[in-house]
């Protein structure tokens, strides 16, 4: 190769690339990794499941499974997915200062996203409930509707009704927002739902549950102010933080409401009214209180 020639081909190797071929680039290279992959996961599993072959071979069908488009890869793989990081979390083993090191920076950049997110997702909320509380305003002062539903907009507002909004669209848009009443797709009001009979079997364990509550608000209590003067104990003022038994109850709670089927009909007409109910129970002791203390 001549001088000049050599010159051409290093001057060619410089000149800048467009957008448009990185991009190609960028492209072409994840068409091939994905194409790997697909062979890889392809493969049959391998019988050493602590071999670096097994741990590729798994990860690829995930990595496909999560990415594929279909439902129930997805949900396969997710499944999956919580069964290793649950089956992880009981594993005495993997408590090991070396695990904590090695996925430390992981575990805590998916926090930070988490925290972004909910933070982006709650000044959202912040917005829309700000402006729905204008417009409940707003009507009021028009007097755009009937007083009734007036009396419901005014209420929610009180409350700080999370479906404020919500209201504010269906007044605009004409509907009667007291209407609870369930209709089908004719327009005819529906059948009340008759409430779910446990079998006998299921049935029976009503008085161990309840005697379970007892116990879970029991052994709250000793975090509480409620408790010390029963036990003759001083008073100790417990921080979130410290509040072990406390935290172990709600843990129960979550995983009992994760195992509930929320996309059932029925679970939404077994817990929803009463807890709304409750909800509003206690958010009327809560307004009594501060009435008291403003008497007083």
């Amino acid at each position: 190769m001549t001088k000049s020639t050599a010159k051409k081909a290093a001057s060619k190797r410089r000149e800048p690339r467009t957008v448009a071929e990185l991009k190609a680039e960028e492209q072409l290279d994840r068409e091939l990794e994905l194409q790997r992959r697909k062979e890889r996961a392809a493969r049959p599993e391998p019988e050493d499941t602590t071999s670096d072959e097994w741990r590729y071979w798994k990860i690829a069908n995930l990595r496909l499974d999560f990415r594929s488009g279909n439902t129930d890869a997805y949900r396969r793989a997710h499944a999956e997915f919580r069964e290793l990081l649950t089956g992880l979390y009981h594993d005495e083993n993997f408590w090991h200062v070396s695990n904590a090191l090695a996925l430390l920076p992981h575990l805590i950049i998916a926090r930070q996203e988490i925290e972004k997110m909910e933070r982006a997702d709650a000044e959202d909320r912040a917005k829309v409930m700000d402006e729905a509380k204008r417009a409940v305003l707003s009507i009021v002062a028009e007097e755009a509707c009937d007083a009734e539903t007036i009396v419901g907009l005014l209420n929610a507002l009180a409350s700080d009704d999370p479906d404020l909004p919500e209201l504010v669209r269906r007044v605009k848009a004409g509907e009667f927002i007291l209407d609870l009443t369930q209709h089908d797709s004719a327009g005819e009001a529906s059948e009340p739902q008759p409430l779910i009979q446990y079998a006998p079997e299921i049935e029976a364990r009503r008085k161990d549950y309840e005697a379970l509550a007892e116990a879970f608000v029991t052994m709250a209590d000793l975090e509480t102010e409620r408790a010390y003067p029963a036990l003759d104990l001083p008073h100790v003022v417990y921080t979130h933080e410290e509040r072990v038994i406390s935290k172990a109850v709600m843990q129960h709670f979550q995983s009992l409401m994760s195992h509930a089927d929320f996309f059932d009909p029925r679970t939404i007409r077994k817990f929803y009214v009463e807890m709304r109910l409750w909800g509003d129970h206690l958010h009327a002791e809560l307004v009594d209180a501060a009435k008291d203390g403003a008497l007083k």
